[in-house]
C-alpha cells in the first residue's frame, strides 16, 4: 500500500482545491468521458454522480508516481503549512479531455491529465512541522507538487501502527496530544519523578493504573491511542537497548541489575508530546541518574558533534560526549 500527498497552496491549485476536494466534482456530466472500467468502478462506490477527484500534469516525476497509484492506497491533501484532508484512492484514469474541461489549462498549456479518483475523503488538520517530524523528514521540510512516502518508512509505520489509517488516526487526535502534555503537566505539579514523555515512559503498572484513573470525558479513541502510543514506543525503545546493549550512552554504564533485569531508560531529544518524533534517532538510552540529570539541568543537544551541554549549578555549564 502507498502514501501519497499532494499541494495546493497557489492561487490556481486553490481554485481547484475549491472545485473538487472541498466540493465534488459532477462527474456524471462527462461520463461519456470515461473509459467503461473507471466508470463501473465509480458506479460501484455510488459516486458515479458526484466524486472528489483530483490530477497531475505530465512530467518526469509525476507520471512514474502516479503510474504506482493503486485502487486502496490513501492520500493526503496540502496547502500552505496544514494537511487538511485524508482520502483513499478509489481509481485513476489517464484522460486530458476531462482534465481539460475540469480544471482547464496551465500557463504552458498543460492540464492535470494524470487524474485519481478519491473517497472516504474526511478532514484533518496536520501541520507540516508534526508530519515531517513524524514521516522522518527534516524540520524545514515542506511538501512540493505530487510525492509519495518512502516505502521503508511506510512499511514501518504499518508494522508498529497496524495500518495507515491508525498512524494518521494517531497523528491528528488532538485529544492524545491534549491528554499526553495534561498528564505530563500533572507529573510536575506533584512533584513526582521527572519524565519527559510520561506515558510512554511508565511501567506496565504506571500505565494500567493511569488508564484507569483517566476521568469519563477521556474517550475510548483516547485510551486506545495512548495504548498504540506505548506499544509502538516499547518496540522502538526495547530494539535501542538491545543494540546499546543496556548501557547508557552518556557514561556507559551498564544498566542491567544483579538480577539482569534492565534499568536503563529512554529519553526522547526532541520532546514526544509536542513534536510527535517516535524515530529511533531522536531516543537515547540513559542511566536513571543521566536521565534525571538532563531533565533537571536541561541539556542541549548536538546531534552532529555527538555533545550534551548543560549546567550543573556551580560552572557555567559542562558538555559531555555521547555515543551513537
Amino acid at each position: 500500500m502507498n502514501l501519497f500527498y499532494f499541494t495546493a497552496s497557489n492561487k490556481i491549485a486553490q481554485k481547484h482545491l475549491e472545485d473538487t476536494i472541498e466540493n465534488k466534482s459532477p462527474i456524471g456530466r462527462y461520463s461519456d468521458l470515461l473509459d467503461e472500467d473507471v466508470l463501473q468502478e465509480l458506479k460501484r462506490a455510488g459516486q458515479a454522480e458526484e466524486v472528489n477527484m483530483w490530477g497531475a500534469v505530465p512530467g518526469d516525476q509525476n507520471i512514474p508516481r502516479w503510474a504506482k497509484m493503486e485502487k486502496g492506497d490513501k492520500v493526503l491533501v496540502y496547502s500552505k503549512g496544514t494537511f487538511l484532508y485524508y482520502g483513499t484512492i478509489l481509481t485513476k484514469t489517464h484522460n486530458r479531455k476531462l482534465a481539460e474541461i475540469v480544471w482547464d489549462k496551465d500557463n504552458d498549456g498543460k492540464t492535470w491529465e494524470y487524474i485519481y479518483f478519491i473517497t472516504d475523503l474526511q478532514s484533518i488538520n496536520l501541520d507540516r512541522t508534526e508530519f515531517a517530524s513524524f514521516f522522518g523528514y527534516k524540520q524545514n521540510f515542506v511538501p512540493q507538487g505530487f510525492n509519495r512516502i518512502n516505502s521503508n518508512t511506510l512499511d514501518e509505520i504499518i508494522n508498529n501502527y497496524g495500518s495507515i489509517n491508525d498512524a494518521i488516526s494517531f497523528l491528528t487526535n488532538s485529544k492524545l496530544k491534549d491528554t499526553l502534555i495534561r498528564f505530563k503537566g500533572e507529573l510536575e505539579t506533584k512533584g513526582e519523578r521527572e519524565l519527559e514523555n510520561s506515558v510512554l515512559d511508565m511501567t506496565d503498572e504506571q500505565f494500567s493504573s493511569y488508564l484507569q484513573s483517566l476521568d469519563q470525558e477521556a474517550s475510548v479513541e483516547v485510551k486506545e491511542g495512548l495504548k498504540k502510543v506505548r506499544k509502538y514506543n516499547k518496540k522502538i525503545i526495547d530494539e535501542l537497548k538491545e543494540k546499546y546493549n543496556h548501557c547508557c550512552q552518556i557514561c556507559g554504564h551498564s544498566g542491567l541489575d544483579d538480577y539482569g533485569v534492565s534499568v536503563v531508560e529512554a529519553h526522547h531529544i526532541q520532546e514526544f508530546a509536542l513534536t510527535q518524533n517516535n524515530s529511533p534517532e531522536n531516543i537515547m538510552i540513559l542511566c536513571p541518574n543521566h536521565h534525571r540529570l538532563i531533565h533537571k539541568a536541561k541539556g542541549k543537544f548536538d546531534r552532529k558533534k555527538k555533545e550534551v551541554c548543560y549546567s550543573n549549578g556551580y560552572v557555567e555549564s559542562i558538555t559531555i560526549n555521547y555515543h551513537l
